[in-house]
Parts: structure tokens; sequence; C-alpha cells
């Protein structure tokens, strides 16, 4: 943990916190005589740091990129050191309780850094402000909430497992988790939580899935019927918001994203670079006024744009692997309440990051996807 701070926060010290992650390694090797755990994730997360590293030493902007560099290199070190210890499905379970603590942290610090927005959802300006004075360092609301909507299914499996404590911290954690993410009114981590949900339900009862083509021609009904309160006028803010409309801007934000990822496919732009590059780079973005785009509005897309196109099949390949372990421990019913809480989770994070960037970059929340992989791994670890 003090190496993952060294590596979190911006800082003169996080040169030392590189060289402490390394040193890490270097230790479980000369201990163990690896430097990594055994695992189907080695592969995909070598080509992923290696390309890390290429990203890095080409980015445009290295102030921001050493940002990027020590967030994935303090998930990789998180998730290796996860994985060394969940040998057990109580392990397993210990490490739910470690990432709903966090969640409920993030949940707590969020009325004194969240850049709240007072125009979005529902009319609740006053109430805001009433939460001032805010941190020095604040935090974008949608991905704050990103952060904290994958960690609701896991606090759900918690609240649902026989073992006492483990059932009182999920069910006093699921209050804060679901009423900031609420308040935080992102719309597109409401959605991927109701998704993962919707999930999560329907692997405890499999005949819901038969709902799902019921749910889509309703859901196509209420887009094209409604003339206000409709999907597509929520979608681009026709209600309540003055300001144009954000999937429109997304949509311009990632074409342009691809436009940069096909002039330099192999290795990307650099780590963290689009910020600097996206002003001047062609076909140009017409932002909302006053607000500049900072990432790709994408995790695939952002993931490519800084490592890519390799870069982004190897983080595809460790979600994928990740998904198929926590599928056969979830269809083998080894500790079942956890592994559909973990793959309802993914289900959130990939979700919300077809419009945000939560899970990687400079996002400290990126944190939650590396102890949702240890898990997901270490799942299927403890199953041999």
């Amino acid at each position: 943990m003090p190496i993952v701070g060294l590596l979190w926060f911006p800082s003169p010290l996080m040169s030392v916190g590189f060289v402490a992650a390394l040193g890490v390694w270097l230790c479980r090797w000369s201990a163990l005589g690896a430097p990594f755990p055994v695992s189907r994730a080695n592969l995909p997360l070598t080509i992923l740091l290696a390309l890390t590293a290429i990203g890095f030493a080409i980015s445009p902007a290295p102030d921001l990129a050493v940002i990027t560099a020590a967030q994935v290199v303090a998930g990789v070190t998180v998730f290796f050191v996860a994985l060394d210890r969940l040998q057990t499905p109580e392990d397993l379970w210990r490490g739910a309780m470690v990432l709903v603590v966090l969640g409920v942290g993030f949940a707590v610090i969020a009325p004194f850094t969240a850049n709240w927005g007072s125009e979005k959802l529902f009319g609740l300006t006053d109430f805001y402000k009433q939460w001032e004075p805010r941190l020095p360092k604040t935090t974008n609301t949608n991905i704050l909430a990103g952060a904290l909507a994958p960690i609701v299914p896991i606090a759900l499996a918690l609240a649902l497992r026989r073992e006492r404590w483990s059932r009182a911290l999920g069910a006093i954690a699921l209050a804060p988790l679901i009423a900031i993410t609420i308040l935080l009114q992102s719309r597109g981590a409401l959605f991927a939580l109701a998704l993962g949900v919707a999930v999560w339900a329907m692997l405890y009862r499999p005949a819901l899935f038969a709902l799902i083509p019921l749910a889509a021609v309703g859901a196509w009904y209420a887009n094209s019927g409604a003339e206000i309160w409709g999907v597509s006028a929520w979608i681009h803010d026709a209600i309540s918001t003055p300001v144009p409309g954000t999937f429109l801007m997304r949509q311009d934000i990632w074409a342009q994203s691809i436009h940069l990822i096909r002039e330099s496919p192999w290795v990307g732009v650099g780590l963290n670079a689009y910020v600097r590059i996206a002003p001047t780079a062609w076909p140009h973005t017409p932002a909302t006024p006053g607000i500049a785009p900072t990432h790709a509005h994408n995790l695939l897309l952002q993931v490519a744009l800084d490592t890519g196109v390799c870069g982004v099949a190897a983080f595809a390949t460790l979600l994928l692997y990740a998904w198929r372990a926590t599928w056969r421990a979830y269809r083998a019913d080894a500790e079942k309440h956890l592994a559909i809480g973990v793959l309802a989770a993914f289900v959130v994070v990939l979700a919300h990051g077809l419009g945000d960037v939560a899970m990687w970059g400079t996002a400290k929340s990126s944190v939650v996807l590396w102890l949702l992989l240890a898990l997901a791994f270490g799942n299927a670890a403890s199953q041999k």
C-alpha cells in the first residue's frame, strides 16, 4: 500500500514508487523463483506493460504520461500482490471485503472532492452548494460514479453470504454506494449499474433472460415515441441541460480517436497524449463551449490511443480471461454469490467504459478494476 500511495499521487517521490514496485517483483523472483504468480494473465500483462513503457517513451506529454504509467504499474502491482494472497475461498471473500471498504471510502470523500454538476438530472443546485468547500483537488463526477458502480454487485454478494460479518458489511455498504452514485448524476454510471444489477438478477434466475427482447422493444418504443422524456432526449441532454448534447460530443471524440489510432496503430500516440494532440488533430472536435476533451470517453479507445492496437488487444484479452475464469466458477457453483457479483461488476465496468474512462489513465479509481481482476483469477486458482 505505501508503494501504491507513492504511485497514486503525483509528486517527486513517484520515481521512488517505480523503483519500489520493481523491487517487490525482484524480491518475489529471488524468494519464489518467479517475479509473478503463474496465471493466464501473465502474457497479456507483459505485453501491456511493455507497450506502456513504449507509450511513455514516445509521448509528447511526458508530464502527463508519467501519471498514466504510474497508475498502470500501481494497478499491476496490486493485482499480482493480491493474486498471491487469494489462495482459498476465505481469502477471496476477504479480498471482496477490502474492495467494498475501498468503495465506501470513495463514497465518504465524494461530497468533498466531487466536481458536482447542478444541471444534470435533478434540480438540486442548492443542495449541492451546501457541500462547499471542497478539497483542493476535485474529481469528475462521471469518473467517481464509474468507480462506485462496479462495487455495488460485490456488496450485494457480501450481503447474501451466510457469514455474519460479511453480510453486515455488504448490507451497510450498499446504502452509501447507491446513494452517492445517484447523487453524482452520471447517466453512464446509472445505466451501467442498472445493466449490471439486471445481469446479476438474471444469473440467479436464468429465466429472466427471456425478458431481454421485451425490454429491448420497450426501450425502442420509449426512444421513438416519447417527445421529451424519451431515452433519446435523456441521452442527448434535452432534459434540464442547456449545453449541447454530450452524446453528440462523444461521437466527435470517438471519430477523432479512431483517426489518431489509424495514424499510429502499433504504438498509439503516446501515454496520456490525447489531451495535447486533440486541439490540433484532424478532425477537430467541436467540444462543449469551455470544456476541452481530456480523454477518448471510451475505455478501449483510450487504451488503444495510449498503447496501440496490440496494447488494447492485450487489455481486452485480460478482461476476456477474467470473465471466462469467473464464468467457470459460476457454472461450477464455486463461491457462487461472489462469482455472480464479479461477473455483474465486469458488466458495469464495460458498460460504463462505452462512454467514459474510469479504469485507465490518470483515474485513481483504476485500482477497482485491478482488484476485480485479482478476484476473478483468484477464484479460478482457488478451485485447483
